[in-house]
């Protein structure tokens, strides 16, 4: 799930979601906290041609392939664009994406006709083999504390603009590479586009946060390639509204792409309030609770005595332990848009009725670095449960037992993918996702 973190929103590498609905999460889904963010799902893992349309006019069949629920590009230099019914002006853009060694693609918004002359272009890159390794800013502001340029073809950056930065500042302490992940391993990346306030997330990290028609952004598109035999400095990369688009760079440069998600927003609006769960109700021990809010970069602030939550409010960042009669209050925060009305949970010590069971501590997945993929499910408490471990289509891989005189339970001989961990006693279910590299 998104967990908001002091610096917004961290991609975890366990999501979990409640059987109630009768539905787990997967990819190629929307969770319930991004369904009540308003995400919009634009590839379910099996229609291609559903959102999108083959290069910038769509006037040709599209050659992408599906491949392990993810649309994979061909060897052709090319884009896939949302149709003329998916047009965006203001919102958050999530992706995933995968590449072969030394590949080469990117992400453009606001796509009218073409890509290279209508929307900048977030880097997708291979920064360890690809041929853009060694390129570097023309821009003073970019210079690194040892007196060498910062690189300006990196994954995350605006391509042959702007470098990837610790927390999108332009001159701050750059990232180059650190950010970004090994080809052959799933990225996730972020596009939040505010009127021409842009930026960039890469794996939970802002790393570019700049503004589309500045001096500085005019200043150094004159400087780059994208100067050459394209549009004015006054046009580029400044339509209010068009299509997100995807890019095949050809000469066997493949990309993966999957969990294609976008979230329209209006500028200024009031940001959702955050999910509470368990949401309230009776305890007999210490118990954890979680907030949730599917806002990239929004900040969730909380209180346990009942007053209302402010910016001087504790920062969520992990579960928060309640051992007494507690009033939880939460709201989310985020520059440039109004404060979310509050969320309230009232958890009353004594018996406990949260599902007629004692739910403190929940069961805990954690991962294990071991010989071979596996992870470890690890018992917080003295209670018996069940778990079942199934891959995504639905094949039972393991099915066990934990209870207080076994601690943990060592899980391997899995294949890289991602499998889904189903931890049950009696009517309390919880399911949780492992990405296993």
């Amino acid at each position: 799930m998104w967990k908001a973190g002091k610096s917004g929103f961290l991609w975890a590498g366990i999501l979990s979601a409640g059987l109630a609905s009768g539905s787990a999460y997967a990819a190629n889904t929307l969770t319930a906290s991004e369904k009540k963010a308003g995400w919009i799902l634009l590839f379910d893992g099996q229609d291609k041609n559903a959102h999108w349309r083959y290069n910038e006019a769509g006037n040709q069949a599209n050659p992408w392939t599906i491949e392990d629920s993810a649309m994979r590009t061909v060897n052709v230099n090319t884009s896939l664009c949302t149709t003329a019914a998916d047009q965006f002006s203001d919102f958050e853009w999530q992706v995933d994406w995968k590449l072969a060694k030394g590949g080469n693609s990117g992400l453009f918004i606001r796509v009218l006709t073409s890509t290279y002359n209508d929307g900048y272009e977030y880097a997708i890159l291979d920064d360890e083999n690809g041929a853009d390794k060694i390129e570097v800013s023309k821009n003073p502001a970019d210079k690194l504390p040892n007196g060498k340029m910062a690189y300006i073809k990196r994954t995350g950056a605006v391509y042959d603009m702007y470098p990837t930065t610790k927390d999108g500042v332009v001159g701050g302490q750059y990232y180059d590479s650190t950010v970004s992940k090994p080809y052959d391993q799933w990225s996730h990346g972020v596009i939040w586009a505010d009127g021409n306030f842009i930026e960039h997330w890469l794996n939970g990290k802002k790393v570019v946060d700049v503004e589309i028609g500045s001096p500085d952004w005019d200043a150094r598109f004159l400087k780059s390639k994208w100067n050459v035999n394209t549009i004015s400095v006054d046009q580029w990369a400044k339509h209010p509204k068009g299509s997100l688009c995807l890019q095949a760079h050809g000469s066997n440069q493949d990309a993966w792409f999957r969990n294609i998600k976008v979230r329209p927003f209006t500028p200024g609006d009031t940001l959702i309030s955050p999910s509470i769960s368990p949401k309230g109700g009776s305890f007999s021990s210490v118990i954890k609770v979680g907030l949730e809010v599917a806002i990239t970069g929004s900040t969730i602030r909380y209180t346990l005595d009942g007053t209302e939550p402010t910016e001087t409010s504790p920062v969520y960042s992990d579960s928060i332990n309640i051992a007494a009669t507690t009033t939880l209050k939460a709201k989310t925060f985020r520059a440039r848009f109004k404060n979310s009305g509050t969320e309230a949970a009232v958890f009353t010590k004594g018996a406990s009725s949260l599902l007629n069971l004692d739910l403190s501590p929940e069961p805990r997945v954690s991962f294990s670095r071991i010989s071979g993929a596996g992870f470890v499910v690890q018992n917080n408490n003295s209670n018996i449960f069940d778990v079942v471990v199934f891959d995504l289509s639905g094949s039972k891989f393991s099915a066990f037992s934990v209870n207080e005189k076994m601690r943990s339970r060592l899980v391997t001989g899995l294949r890289r993918g991602v499998y889904l961990v189903k931890l049950q006693k009696g009517n309390w279910t919880r399911l949780h996702k492992i990405a296993v590299d």
